[in-house]
């Protein structure tokens, strides 16, 4: 069935049409990144998944990153516990130990890629079988589904989107998205930077 899958399903939404067991947990389709010392990390649940959970003092920062090997997304919600407002510089989540590969992309632009690509007719170079195109016709249709509730998931919570100053015992997830240019699996550190504090999560590779 991979002939009428379009390159935005490669890309975005393919892991779907693939074995969960395969791919472990998913986010959104998307394979989620393990931690390198996972025993380092509390974990809380989010919208059905484990994100890694660091404490310091009055902060407390929740992380995940899944995706692709060419394109990541990386969730991190900030709560601030203390008794006066938390002011965030407008790039404080970054991947280090990955050289000049890695860049940011800007966040609403790729949701609006997404969103445009999922309401494109489907292309299928080759004609499916009679009695299989009802099953490609509802994956189809499946696919633009994720893909647009995707597309707005990244929309409300794009760090561009959201106000930097975070009010004594509020909580708020940012998106990130970085596009890694080389085609190797690169270290990958995500780091949080909140005032002169630095959170570390490494993952995996």
């Amino acid at each position: 069935m991979i002939f009428v899958m379009r390159a935005w399903t490669c890309a975005i939404l393919g892991p779907l049409l693939l074995p969960v067991i395969a791919l472990g947990e998913l986010r959104f389709g998307l394979p989620v990144e393990k931690l390198a010392e996972p025993a380092e990390f509390g974990t809380v649940q989010l919208d059905g998944n484990r994100f890694a959970v660091l404490d310091r003092g009055p902060l407390r920062l929740a992380c995940i990153v899944y995706g692709t090997l060419q394109r990541r997304f990386i969730e991190v919600k900030v709560s601030n516990l203390a008794a006066a407002p938390l002011t965030l510089e407008e790039n404080f989540v970054r991947i280090v130990e990955a050289g000049d590969s890695t860049v940011p992309v800007n966040t609403l632009a790729v949701a609006s890629s997404i969103k445009e690509s999922a309401t494109m007719p489907a292309g299928r170079p080759i004609t499916p079988p009679p009695n299989v195109e009802p099953i490609i016709t509802v994956m189809e249709a499946s696919s633009r589904i994720a893909a647009m509730a995707f597309a707005d998931h990244l929309t409300a919570f794009a760090h561009e989107n959201q106000s930097v100053p975070l009010e004594p015992g509020e909580s708020r997830v940012y998106v990130f998205v970085f596009d890694q240019l080389s085609r190797k699996r690169l270290p990958l550190t995500v780091v949080v930077r909140v005032g002169s504090d630095s959170f570390r999560f490494p993952y995996r590779r």
